[in-house]
Protein backbone atom coordinates (compact mmCIF):
# COMPACT_ATOMS: atom_id res chain seq x y z
CA UNK A 1 0.00 0.00 0.00
CA UNK A 2 2.79 2.31 1.38
CA UNK A 3 4.51 1.69 -2.51
CA UNK A 4 1.48 2.34 -4.25
CA UNK A 5 0.79 5.70 -2.65
CA UNK A 6 4.35 6.79 -3.48
CA UNK A 7 4.50 5.75 -6.79
CA UNK A 8 1.13 7.69 -7.31
CA UNK A 9 2.63 10.72 -5.04
CA UNK A 10 5.97 10.62 -7.38
CA UNK A 11 3.84 10.24 -10.67
CA UNK A 12 1.39 13.20 -9.50
CA UNK A 13 5.05 15.46 -9.20
CA UNK A 14 5.65 14.52 -13.20
CA UNK A 15 2.17 15.12 -14.15
CA UNK A 16 2.42 18.89 -12.55
CA UNK A 17 5.48 19.52 -13.53
CA UNK A 18 5.11 18.16 -17.13
CA UNK A 19 1.90 20.25 -16.81
CA UNK A 20 3.61 23.34 -15.66
CA UNK A 21 6.58 22.79 -18.21
CA UNK A 22 3.57 22.91 -21.27
CA UNK A 23 1.73 25.78 -19.85
CA UNK A 24 4.58 28.17 -19.50
CA UNK A 25 5.71 26.95 -22.92
CA UNK A 26 2.41 27.96 -24.40
CA UNK A 27 2.55 31.65 -22.31
CA UNK A 28 6.00 31.96 -23.38
CA UNK A 29 4.86 31.71 -27.12
CA UNK A 30 1.69 34.08 -27.21
CA UNK A 31 4.02 36.55 -25.37
CA UNK A 32 6.34 36.37 -28.12
CA UNK A 33 3.86 36.37 -30.71
CA UNK A 34 2.16 39.31 -29.04
CA UNK A 35 5.58 41.15 -28.89
CA UNK A 36 5.82 41.07 -32.77
CA UNK A 37 2.53 42.60 -33.38
CA UNK A 38 3.04 45.83 -30.94
CA UNK A 39 6.17 46.64 -32.31
CA UNK A 40 4.16 45.56 -35.96
CA UNK A 41 1.96 47.97 -34.81
CA UNK A 42 3.71 50.68 -33.38
CA UNK A 43 6.06 50.74 -36.69
CA UNK A 44 2.79 51.29 -38.42
CA UNK A 45 0.94 53.95 -36.75
CA UNK A 46 4.63 55.83 -35.89
CA UNK A 47 4.36 58.09 -39.25
CA UNK A 48 0.23 58.18 -39.35
CA UNK A 49 0.04 61.36 -38.56
CA UNK A 50 2.51 62.80 -40.94
CA UNK A 51 0.52 61.32 -44.09
CA UNK A 52 -2.50 62.59 -42.72
CA UNK A 53 -1.19 65.78 -42.73
CA UNK A 54 0.23 65.23 -46.20
CA UNK A 55 -3.45 64.41 -47.90
CA UNK A 56 -5.02 67.37 -45.95
CA UNK A 57 -6.57 69.66 -48.25
CA UNK A 58 -5.57 71.96 -46.45
CA UNK A 59 -1.97 71.82 -46.63
CA UNK A 60 -0.25 73.41 -49.70
CA UNK A 61 0.86 70.87 -52.19
CA UNK A 62 4.17 69.37 -52.17
CA UNK A 63 6.87 70.92 -54.49
CA UNK A 64 8.10 66.78 -55.43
Amino acid sequence: MRGALTSFVIGFNYFVGAYFGVVNTIYALLLTVALFAILNHIRRIKYAPIRDFRASPQTPPSRS
